[in-house]
C-alpha cells in the first residue's frame, strides 16, 4: 500500500499520521485500549523512515492529553515525555489532542459522575511551552473544544485569549507567551495536590 501511494504522489510529501497517544504502554493499553505497543510504533516509523520510494514519506505522531484515571500533573508530564520520545524515534511532526468529552463513552460516564475533567488550558500551555523549548520538529496543539463544558477549560476571562495565543503559536512555531489570571492559582493547586482518583480540586473552573 505504501508503495502504491508513493507512486501516485510522485515527488510530493506523504505524511502518515499514527495515533501513538502516549509513550507509556500501560496508559495506552489499559486506559485508552489502543491495541498496539510502543515497539509496534517504532517498527512503523522505522519502515517509513527507511522507505526508498520516490515521494518524501514522513511519520506524524498524534498524542493524547489526559486520558481517564490520570491526574493533571501526570497528564502534563506524560504528554511532554511522549513528545520527546516521538522525536527520538523519528517522527517528523507531533500533534497534541487534548481530551474532549464525547457521548456514550466511558469518559462521559466518569465526567457526569464528577470523576473526570478534561485538562485545564493552563496544562495545555505548560505542555506546549516545555515541548517547543526543546523539541526540534514541528509541534501542533489542537484547540477543538477549548472553552466548552466538554473540552479544555480555565475560566471565562482567559479561555478565548489563551486559545488565540495557542493558535498563533501553531502557525509560527514559537514558544507561546502567557499572562496571569485569577484561575491560574486554582490550576496550580490541582497540579500540586490532585491524585489519580480525583481529577479536580473541587473548585469550579467556570467563573
Amino acid at each position: 500500500m505504501l508503495k502504491e501511494c508513493c507512486e501516485a504522489l510522485g515527488d510530493k510529501i506523504f505524511e502518515i499520521g499514527i495515533g501513538l497517544e502516549t509513550s507509556n504502554d500501560y496508559t495506552r493499553e489499559k486506559k485508552i485500549n489502543k491495541g498496539f505497543s510502543r515497539e509496534d510504533f517504532e517498527k512503523a516509523v522505522n519502515i517509513i523512515k527507511n522507505s526508498e520510494f520516490k515521494c518524501d514519506v514522513r511519520a506524524k505522531a498524534y498524542l493524547f492529553v489526559k486520558p481517564i484515571l490520570t491526574s493533571e500533573k501526570d497528564a502534563i508530564e506524560e504528554a511532554v515525555n511522549s513528545a520527546f520520545y516521538a522525536e527520538s524515534v523519528g517522527a517528523s511532526r507531533i500533534s497534541f489532542c487534548p481530551a474532549t468529552i464525547h457521548k456514550d463513552t466511558l469518559m462521559e460516564l466518569l465526567w457526569k459522575k464528577g470523576s473526570y475533567q478534561p485538562p485545564w488550558i493552563w496544562s495545555v500551555m505548560e505542555i506546549i511551552q516545555r515541548v517547543r523549548s526543546d523539541v526540534k520538529i514541528p509541534v501542533i496543539m489542537d484547540t477543538a473544544g477549548f472553552g466548552s463544558s466538554r473540552g479544555p477549560y480555565n475560566c471565562k476571562k482567559c479561555n478565548s485569549k489563551l486559545k488565540a495565543i495557542i493558535i498563533e503559536s501553531n502557525l509560527d512555531q514559537t514558544v507561546p507567551e502567557t499572562f496571569e489570571c485569577e484561575c491560574k492559582s486554582r490550576w496550580k493547586a490541582e497540579v500540586d495536590y490532585s491524585d489519580i482518583t480525583r481529577s479536580t480540586t473541587g473548585i469550579s473552573r467556570k467563573k
